[in-house]
């Protein structure tokens, strides 16, 4: 899905991953004419550690050059 990352719309995959009971999101931010990967995981049972990632990334915003 789209979501706003860093003031820019970005691409935003959360997967389940069963077996390892977690979370796992891979976010994509663009950041001018460069783009930044994210790998997210969390505990399947931690949904406050999901709730303090997912505003890690909305906030996430790379020093301009």
């Amino acid at each position: 899905r789209l979501a706003t990352v860093g003031g820019a719309q970005g691409l935003v995959y959360t997967f389940v991953r069963p077996k390892a009971n977690q979370v796992q999101s891979v976010v994509v931010a663009p950041a001018g004419d460069r783009s930044y990967t994210l790998d997210l995981v969390a505990d399947g049972d931690a949904p406050d550690v999901a709730r303090e990632l997912a505003s890690m990334v909305r906030s996430f915003a790379p020093a301009a050059r």
